[in-house]
């Protein structure tokens, strides 16, 4: 059987080429093609730009009839649910006989009105088991008995639906993800960004995230870890495959969730980059929590290689955090794990958001003076946006901060305000997320950085603007590998 992939982005270097590193890719794709492959199946993948229809139009069409695929799987978040299903349209028209599947977050929250689009099947929750059984099922010929975790239509029209699957316990003997997939669609140059999946799952309730609602999506524990031998063995395979590796993300909710193996697989990690690969350095997300404001955990961090770690603080207000984000930590907290860190010689990037669900202009500046206090090495901001299936999305909709027209399904996702607020109006929160970069690096970064910034901001708030940029993009890579060569 061949399957064909389809992957979609709004932000991309170029059409051809989206991808700037092998950090972009969608790991999730990459664990179901190297199931699927177990089983003898041809895989496949294309990677479509949404802000581009005619030339992601041209680009399916082309791959559909150079690889004459059996089953086309697509994922998609809310944002992109609208280009995705346009897509799927054009499929079933080139090739009306393809079996169209559908999985990932949006058709996992919202299958009752993913199902009445123009998909043969939708996957609820993980899926590397439930396809392969999928495509065994398509082999005989047999689909009044889909698999556990499958929604699929019948030949008569009518929706045979199954109990959920448990979650995937075994994580640590899948397969190693398939990355060579990914290649065709990475802008030229050296592979030196990597990412790695720690585990999967998150216990913790944050309004603003669909975690809470994935949890519900099946039985079996949620929060699972890799073990340590096993992501081990992916580095090496990761460094003999791309031996230009020099840094790789250590993907995870939070690393700090179980001490005991935290401390395993630093000295894991430890091992790795004295004995074998010293040129290799790690990243990791890291939530700030006061019961492990402890020494010895940023000690571990930094015997590990991991040189930097990346905090949401989100917004820099206790209020907010508390009763809006259900984040309950204090900003002195947040402070001490920032020196802790530094301490032990390892930076610090920030994410942060603007415009949150009853903030005032006054709470947003609080923010600006946290981010201040510790000048991250890199700020990762934007406009908070409320996605279906979460519960501030909820909220926003009971308390009539968004509208009843609003879908969820704007591609200017975090980058244009969306609430209906007084007390933070919409204009005040664009100019806030614009300036936001001025702000809390005045008097720390030069003059022509924090413009950098600003204008970076700027341009991201406007479609056609961003179009411009990611157009002129490799034209200003070629400008600059000119002069630093």
């Amino acid at each position: 059987m061949k399957v064909l992939f389809v992957y979609s982005t709004h932000d991309v270097y170029t059409s051809a080429k989206p991808l700037t590193s092998l950090q972009d890719i969608h790991l999730g794709i990459s664990y179901l093609s190297s199931a699927l492959k177990l089983d003898g199946c041809s895989t496949s993948l294309v990677v479509l730009c949404s802000r581009n229809l005619k030339h992601s139009k041209r680009l399916i069409e082309h791959r559909m009839k150079e690889f004459v695929p059996d089953v086309v799987a697509i994922t998609a978040v809310s944002t992109q649910y609208p280009f995705v299903m346009a897509m799927a349209e054009e499929i079933k028209k080139i090739c009306p006989e393809a079996f169209t599947l559908i999985g990932g977050a949006h058709a996992s929250l919202c299958p009752d009105e993913v199902i009445q689009g123009p998909f043969d099947a939708i996957c609820v929750g993980e899926g590397e088991a439930a396809i392969r059984e999928l495509i065994q099922m398509l082999k005989d010929g047999e689909s009044s008995n889909p698999p556990a975790g499958m929604i699929v239509k019948q030949q008569d029209g009518s929706i045979a639906r199954t109990s959920p699957r448990c979650f995937e316990q075994g994580i640590s003997i899948l397969p190693a993800p398939d990355r060579e997939m990914w290649e065709e669609w990475l802008k030229p140059g050296t592979i030196s960004g990597q990412t790695i999946l720690l585990g999967r799952g998150c216990p913790y309730g944050c309004t603003y995230c669909s975690n809470h609602a994935f949890r519900k999506l099946a039985e079996g524990p949620y929060v699972r870890f890799r073990e340590t031998e096993d992501i081990l063995s992916e580095l090496r395979q990761l460094k003999n495959q791309y031996p230009s590796t020099r840094d790789v993300y250590l993907q995870s909710e939070t690393i700090l969730l179980d001490k005991d193996w935290l401390y395993e697989l630093c000295k894991g990690l430890e091992r790795f980059t004295q004995e074998e690969c010293s040129d290799v350095t790690f990243t990791c997300n890291y939530r700030v929590n006061k019961k492990d404001l402890e020494e010895d955990i940023f000690k571990a961090l930094r015997s590990a290689n991991i040189k930097t770690i990346e905090i949401g603080l989100e917004s820099g207000c206790e209020r907010v955090r508390r009763e809006v984000l259900n984040r309950d930590y204090a900003n002195d907290d947040f402070l001490g794990a920032v020196r802790l860190a530094r301490n032990q010689g390892i930076k610090i990037n920030v994410y942060n958001m603007v415009g949150l669900p009853t903030e005032t202009m006054a709470e947003h500046m609080e923010t600006v003076e946290v981010n201040r206090l510790v000048s991250p090495q890199r700020s990762f901001t934007s406009i908070f946006y409320p996605y279906p299936g979460t519960k501030l999305y909820d909220r926003c909709r009971e308390d009539g901060s968004i509208s009843q027209k609003f879908t969820g399904l704007n591609e200017l996702e975090r980058r244009k305000a969306v609430l209906n607020s007084n007390v933070f109006p919409a204009r005040a929160v664009l100019k806030a997320y614009i300036l936001f970069d001025w702000r809390i690096y005045k008097g720390n970064r030069p003059l022509m950085f924090r413009l950098r910034k600003t204008l970076r901001n700027m341009i991201a708030t406007s479609d056609l603007g961003s179009s411009l940029f990611y157009r002129l993009l490799p034209c200003w890579h070629f400008i600059k590998g000119c002069f630093s060569s």
